[in-house]
């Protein structure tokens, strides 16, 4: 099923000998019908036809279809940001997997991760030490004072190698 209005983009003579073949031609536009019968991938549209996020996005602006019917990787998320795809409430992956992709918090937040989110995946203050982001990429992704406050004084401190104290009152006096 097709959740999003599906569009269409042109083709350049390369693109489409090599979607549709020498023989169905000339096809000058390239629409999410094709896409799904051929069964391609976002990665082989990007790799090999070199399109664009955004032409793709025109072709199908719903992340929901792109995540059901093309092979949506982790991999793949952060050439994704134009729509974004959120790794943990698209492709329903856990915290492990995300941090295995060793994504910058800047990335993360692109992909509207949030600290939220990362605590119900299972994130504890002794996780947080291998993501290895400084307090500000932390507060970038939503760490406000109460979770810090929630947090043990030693464990503060292995995170952010800093007083409990002195993280509360730079979250405090923090300007975005």
């Amino acid at each position: 099923m097709i959740s999003g209005k599906s569009g269409s983009i042109l083709l350049s003579a390369r693109q489409s000998i090599s979607i549709f073949g020498l023989w169905d031609q000339p096809r000058q536009i390239l629409e999410w019908q094709d896409i799904t019968s051929r069964s391609l991938t976002w990665r082989a549209l990007r790799d090999s036809l070199e399109l664009t996020p955004e032409q793709l996005r025109q072709v199908q602006p719903c992340v929901e279809d792109w995540v059901n019917r093309a092979c949506i990787t982790l991999h793949d998320l952060p050439d994704m940001t134009c729509f974004p795809v959120n790794p943990f409430v698209h492709l329903h992956a856990d915290l492990a997997e995300v941090w295995c992709m060793r994504w910058s918090s800047d990335t993360l937040k692109q992909l509207s991760v949030t600290f939220d989110q990362l605590r119900a995946k299972g994130m504890t203050v002794q996780v947080m030490q291998h993501f290895n982001f400084t307090l500000g990429q932390w507060m970038n992704l939503g760490l406000t004072q109460l979770h810090v406050k929630n947090m043990d004084e030693e464990g503060v401190r292995r995170v952010f190698d800093m007083p409990k104290s002195e993280v509360l009152e730079v979250i405090e006096n923090y300007e975005f």
